[in-house]
């Protein structure tokens, strides 16, 4: 069972719990009170039914862990950029079940509800890819209609840029990181609202 502990050196949250015989312990960055401990109780309370169901996907609730590795080494899993080969099975284009959001608005929530088990800085760079990239491109769009087409339009789009600074286009690992968040909404929404994956 997993359980809410602090770490006495930051005051910060930890979720402590067992996934697959080994015992994980991740940092939020919330510091120790009552409202951010419900917080945190509702992203345990996932975890643990991911867990009881055999769904639990470690890289999508603490996706900058170093446990991530660790995990797709147990299972086997050894894709060299396996943000890039996901994201483009992450959704196709049926029609939703009953109303679905527009991207723009349910990215607002999945951040809020993800947020509290991210250090300072993800935080900060994950806002800002949201702002600045994912959201522009997505964000009038129902998250139902999102089609792979899009996201390949969108990653081919990215691979064109080129970086601050520099000369250079963004390097396979920023795109990925840029990536990261968009599979990670759109899986999310598609397990809430019903959607087909493939």
């Amino acid at each position: 069972m997993a359980s809410i502990q602090v770490r006495k050196r930051t005051n910060c949250l930890l979720i402590d719990f067992y996934f697959k015989g080994h015992r994980c312990r991740e940092q939020t960055a919330l510091e120790d009170t009552a409202a951010n401990r419900k917080r945190v109780q509702k992203v345990i309370d996932h975890i643990e039914s991911d867990i009881a169901s055999s769904t639990f996907d470690y890289r999508k609730y603490f996706p900058s862990s170093k446990n991530v590795a660790k995990f797709d080494e147990l299972n086997g899993t050894f894709a060299v950029n396996p943000v890039a080969a996901n994201v483009v099975q992450a959704v196709t284009a049926p029609a939703a079940s009953g109303d679905t959001p527009l991207f723009r608005d349910f990215a607002e929530t999945w951040f809020t509800e993800k947020e509290v088990e991210w250090r300072k800085s993800h935080r900060i760079s994950t806002r800002a890819d949201l702002d600045r990239l994912l959201k522009p491109q997505f964000g009038d769009k129902v998250v139902s209609q999102i089609t792979k087409a899009d996201v390949l339009t969108f990653r081919a789009a990215l691979a064109k840029v080129t970086a601050r600074g520099k000369e250079s286009t963004l390097s396979a690992r920023r795109i990925n990181k840029i990536m990261g968040p968009l599979r990670q909404i759109l899986c999310e929404a598609a397990d809430r609202f019903d959607l087909r994956v493939s």
